[in-house]
């Protein structure tokens, strides 16, 4: 694996590797734009009641809530390419990102499914992430301590964000 890293970063620069979280966000984002309504449709008696109504968005809310997070991993990119400074909006979506990877491997465990981004967050999500990660380790932009932390925060950020990104959409698109 050691091989496999230092060829990746001799051939990717840092700008490259953090212009491609938004690549990566969109990739795994669309695959739970063409499986989400159905799947709830299918599974929302499965779902814990506390659950339910936040499930229940249709597809044109979730794509706008997708937009407005798109948004961001373009701002947090944008602004960790041009100073090393201005790295920690970065730093925690990337958090986020690596994050809500465990919620989408959970719902599958709990429900014993197929659930929408599944997929992708194991194929795509965690090795961008955890790739990431290490570059931002390599680059001495982030040490065991900032990684702990912005880990954390991305953990408490996660559900609220996922939460206010659904609610501006169904505010903006009523069914």
């Amino acid at each position: 694996m050691p091989a496999l890293l230092t060829a990746l970063d001799q051939q990717l620069s840092l700008n490259l590797v953090i212009w491609a979280f938004p690549l990566a966000f969109l990739m795994h984002d669309l695959e739970e734009i063409v499986t989400m309504e159905r799947f709830r449709r299918e599974h929302r008696e499965r779902f814990p009641k506390c659950l339910r109504n936040v499930a229940a968005i249709t597809t044109r809310q979730f794509i706008l809530a997708v937009g407005v997070l798109l948004a961001l991993t373009l701002l947090a990119s944008y602004l960790a390419t041009r100073s090393s400074r201005q790295m920690d909006l970065f730093t925690t979506g990337l958090a986020i990102f690596l994050v809500h990877v465990f919620g989408h491997v959970g719902q599958s465990l709990y429900l014993r499914t197929y659930t929408p981004g599944v997929i992708t967050a194991v194929l795509v999500v965690l090795p961008y992430s955890l790739y990431g990660f290490h570059r931002l380790f390599t680059a001495h932009l982030i040490d065991d301590n900032s990684f702990t932390t912005v880990v954390l925060v991305g953990a408490l950020l996660f559900v609220p964000l996922v939460l206010a990104a659904s609610q501006l959409g169904k505010l903006l698109i009523r069914r």
